[in-house]
């Protein structure tokens, strides 16, 4: 059985949930990941205040967290 395009349902996203401007798609894959992440760490650390905090909700070790992280306050 082959798949096509149309018989792949994917989840409907509003545009307020995932906001992607054109600026937000300027520059090299690794800016635009670099960018997102940064975006994706201060939203949660405002919930998740503390290194530790953030680690343990994303399910990682705080080796493994950016720099910048520590600089979201």
């Amino acid at each position: 059985m082959s798949w096509r395009p149309q018989d792949i349902l994917l989840p409907d996203y509003d545009a307020a949930t995932v906001a992607v401007g054109e600026d937000a798609m300027e520059g090299s894959l690794d800016e635009i990941t670099s960018r997102f992440e940064r975006s994706v760490l201060t939203q949660l650390y405002r919930n998740y205040p503390s290194t530790r905090k953030l680690a343990k909700r994303l399910g990682v070790h705080i080796p493994r967290l950016p720099i910048s992280c520590g600089n979201m306050v």
